[in-house]
């Protein structure tokens, strides 16, 4: 389950900035941009293709985010 990754990749990652929602976040990490300015940042990627808002309120609630020492969370 992806969810389970993220509550992986959050505890095991270090990331400064996380990116959570549809697929619009999911897809910026295949743009040149992602590559140029924002992996630089050491992200995590947290975009689900077909997530809407309560999802990733359900996510923030099934504490994904809580293990991150991320200094900003991005949401869309």
């Amino acid at each position: 389950m992806t969810h389970n990754i993220f509550l992986q990749d959050s505890m095991l990652k270090e990331a400064e900035i996380i990116w959570i929602g549809d697929s619009i976040i999911a897809n910026m990490a295949l743009s040149q941009y992602w590559r140029d300015f924002i992996e630089p940042l050491h992200p995590l990627n947290f975009g689900i293709g077909g997530d809407q808002t309560q999802n990733v309120l359900w996510r923030i609630q099934q504490k994904e985010l809580t293990h991150s020492k991320a200094k900003v969370s991005c949401g869309m």
